[in-house]
Order: structure tokens, then C-alpha cells, then sequence
């Protein structure tokens, strides 16, 4: 029947979806079956019709054990083998064996034990369609024999773990469904995005190699133009304001074909880890000074926020790493610093080289406002790729500093100010 192939076909791709652990399944029941006996000769416990139930277990386990060994025509049943399985050796035989020792209180905690192992085994919408069906036939069983005689206070302990745990299980099951549906989501866009992103370094190195042409013969064609119109030839009319801007432009279309760059490389991080896209053995060697001159020549500052910055940059060095990074790195602690200058009306920025034994530093200083000593700990935590007002991109500034081989520390002094210490490893040239 076409409703029984559906179902079928559907209970094989979950399981190959979440993963069947037959052979483990079958070995506890194998084990467990039998054991049982042993046990309840040597504790005396009320056993009933169970070993009829628990001797069927057996071939169930044997089956589990040797799946592999099945005809090929048999195996398309061994998913559906697996469901029927969980469901006996969990809720069916679980609700069973629970009725029947009910005077025995310590024994009901079965009940949420055996509805966590139905949700270990399988995924959580069938984990609420086993647990369920298999409680209710576990009950039908127990009153077509005529076993289910309970006292009122026992029938309630017992409806009421059950309705617990139903309901437990079932809060899980679909924060556990949400979750792989998120981890799902995120892996089909990991590879698209390094896919787009390894894509998008094409069109900027291509940008960047107009520009180095266009830098190579617009100052001849400028000067020519300038001769002709001196010499009172006919030439179109450019501004002289048009002129000055087409001496810079080149520059500007170079530095933003590197912050495209620079924006790739974030997307690389993200969706394959820094240790993927920049070993060690790929590191230049830049000059600080030089970094910090480019951040600040880059960065869009106003007359009055340039006046706030005050640079002690004499004390160069030397770092082993990727200049773009370290620039955006700049970037993240002048808007945050900038932002909370503006927020609080008063402060200013210091920046200073030092050099040490071991490390080189860069202490960035700004006097807007401090933090208290627990809220520190937690400006490194954030998602590396945000670079917020609320400093949101520090994760990213000690995961760019730390695959330098050195790192960054925060300390402050609330109301006073607030330092960012950046080392960077010596090494000799």
C-alpha cells in the first residue's frame, strides 16, 4: 500500500538522518534480557507475565546485533526494524515493567529515564510518536491480561510522572528540533558564503590592477592636459577641484578594493576558522607605524575627532601578520572609543608604541568613560564578524591579535577610563 511505502521510506530517511545504533541496542538488550532473570530470583521481584515479554526481547537483540548479515530485499525494513525496537524496548516494555513494580517507589524515576533514552535514540518527532504510542500499548497490554490493578494514590503517581514526562519530552524534543534545524541552516550557508567570498577576490584584484594602470599614466595624462590648456589649445573644461580629486582618486579605489579584502577575509573566519585562511607562513612583516598611519588616513574622521587623537608612535616595530586585519582591528577600537567619546560628551584618545622584552605593545587609551571589572570579561565574547557602536567587534580584534601570536587585554577604572593593551611577539628580521 502506497501509505505503508511512504512511511517506510520516511522512517529510513530519518534514520539516516540522525543515525541508528543497532548493534549497541541490540547488545543491551542481549544482555539486559537475561539479566533479568538473575535478578529478580535473587531480589524476589514480583515478575508476572515479563519473561515472556523479556524472552521475545531476545531474538529482537539478536536481529539488531547481526543487522548487517540481513538479505539485501530485508534491510530496506531494518530503519522501520529499528523504530519498532526502540519502541519495544523502551516505552512498550518500560510501561510494563513500571505498572507491575508500581509498589515499588523508587522504581517509577523509569519513567523519565526511559523517555531520555527514547529521545538518544531517535529524532525528537519520532522520539513523541514512540514514547506515546509505546506507553498506550504497554497499558492495552497490561489490561487485556488483567494485570493493571493499582490503588487510587499509585494509578496518580503514575499518570502524573507520565503526564510529566510527556510534557518534559516533548519541551525538549522541539528545542532539540529547532536547534538542528539552525546547525542544518547554517551549514547549507557556510559553503555558499566561502563560495561567494572566494568568488568576490576575483572582481577587487581586478579592480586593483586598473588602478595600479590608471596610477601608472594619469599623472602624464594630467600634465598633458594642463600643457594644452597652458599653450592655449582647444581642450574640454575640467575644474581644477575635478583635477585635484582624479590625484586621489586612484588611492581610493586601491584602499577600498583592500577593505573588500578585508571584509572577505572576515567571511572566511567565520565560516571556516581563522587557522583555515591564515597560517603563520602567510604573514608579512608590516611596520606599526605604518599600520597606524594608514588607519588613521583611512578612517573617516571629522576635524573634531582628529583633534581628540593623540599619537606617540616613535617607538616602532616590527609585527608578522596581515596589514588589512590590523587595520580593521584600528578601525574597531576608534569607533568604539569615538562612539562612547560622543555618547558621554568628554574624552579623548591616546595611542601609544612601547617596546618589551618578549612583546611589543600598543596601549589605546580612551578617557570617554570606564567599566566595571565584571563587564570586561565579556567584551571579547561577541560574534567576531559585528563591529557595533557597543564594541561588539573586540572578538574579532583577539582573534586577529592572538593568530598574530600575541593577543589584547582590557583593564579600567569606572568613570576615568578604559585601556586596551595589545602585544605583538619580537622576532628577529
Amino acid at each position: 500500500m502506497n501509505w505503508i511505502n511512504r512511511l517506510v521510506d520516511n522512517i529510513a530517511e530519518r534514520t539516516e538522518n540522525f543515525g541508528a545504533y543497532y548493534t549497541a541496542l541490540g547488545w543491551v538488550g542481549l544482555i539486559g534480557f537475561p539479566l533479568y532473570f538473575l535478578l529478580t530470583y535473587h531480589f524476589n521481584f514480583p515478575a508476572r507475565t515479563e519473561y515472556a515479554l523479556r524472552l521475545t526481547g531476545i531474538p529482537i537483540s539478536l536481529l539488531l546485533i547481526f543487522h548487517r548479515q540481513w538479505p539485501a530485499r530485508a534491510r530496506r525494513w531494518l530503519p522501520t526494524f529499528w523504530y519498532f525496537s526502540v519502541l519495544y524496548f523502551i516505552p512498550f516494555f518500560m510501561t510494563v515493567f513500571t505498572f507491575n513494580l508500581a509498589k515499588l517507589s523508587p522504581l517509577v524515576t523509569i519513567i523519565p529515564a526511559s523517555a531520555i533514552w527514547v529521545v538518544l535514540l531517535v529524532d525528537s518527532t519520532s522520539a513523541i510518536f514512540l514514547f506515546v504510542i509505546g506507553t498506550i500499548l504497554g497499558i492495552a497490554y497490561l489490561s487485556w491480561t488483567s494485570q493493571l490493578r493499582l490503588d487510587a494514590l499509585h494509578t496518580l503517581m503514575l499518570v502524573t510522572q507520565y503526564v510529566i514526562t510527556a510534557a518534559l519530552t516533548l519541551y525538549f524534543a522541539q528545542g532539540r528540533l529547532k536547534l538542528k534545524a539552525e546547525r542544518d541552516r547554517q551549514l547549507a550557508i557556510r559553503p555558499v558564503a566561502r563560495n561567494m567570498a572566494q568568488e568576490l577576490r576575483t572582481p577587487f584584484a581586478t579592480i586593483r590592477t586598473g588602478a595600479s594602470g590608471i596610477d601608472h599614466y594619469l599623472p602624464a595624462l594630467l600634465e598633458t592636459y594642463k600643457k594644452a590648456k597652458d599653450s592655449g589649445m582647444e581642450v574640454p573644461m575640467i575644474r581644477d577641484s575635478h583635477i585635484n580629486a582624479l590625484t586621489h582618486v586612484v588611492k581610493n579605489i586601491d584602499r577600498e578594493a583592500q577593505y573588500g579584502n578585508v571584509i572577505i577575509d572576515l567571511l572566511l573566519m567565520q565560516v571556516g576558522g581563522l587557522d583555515k585562511h591564515f597560517q603563520v607562513s602567510k604573514y608579512e612583516t608590516f611596520s606599526m607605524h605604518d599600520t597606524l598611519k594608514q588607519s588613521m588616513d583611512y578612517y573617516p574622521l571629522t576635524d573634531c575627532e582628529k583633534s581628540a587623537i593623540h599619537i606617540d608612535a616613535e617607538k616602532d616595530f616590527q609585527y608578522l601578520g596581515n596589514e588589512n586585519l590590523m587595520m580593521h582591528v584600528y578601525g574597531i577600537l576608534l569607533k568604539y572609543a569615538l562612539h562612547l567619546i560622543s555618547q558621554n560628551d568628554k574624552g579623548d584618545i591616546s595611542i601609544s608604541l612601547q617596546h618589551g622584552q618578549k612583546y611589543n605593545r600598543v596601549h589605546f587609551i580612551h578617557t570617554a568613560c570606564g567599566m566595571t571589572p565584571e563587564a570586561i570579561p565579556k567584551l571579547f565574547n561577541t560574534d567576531i564578524t559585528h563591529s557595533n557602536d557597543d564594541g561588539s567587534g573586540l572578538a574579532f580584534c583577539k582573534t586577529v591579535t592572538e593568530s598574530f601570536g600575541g593577543g589584547i587585554r582590557c583593564q579600567a577604572k569606572i568613570g576615568k577610563f578604559t585601556e586596551f593593551v595589545m602585544r605583538f611577539p619580537k622576532f628577529k628580521q
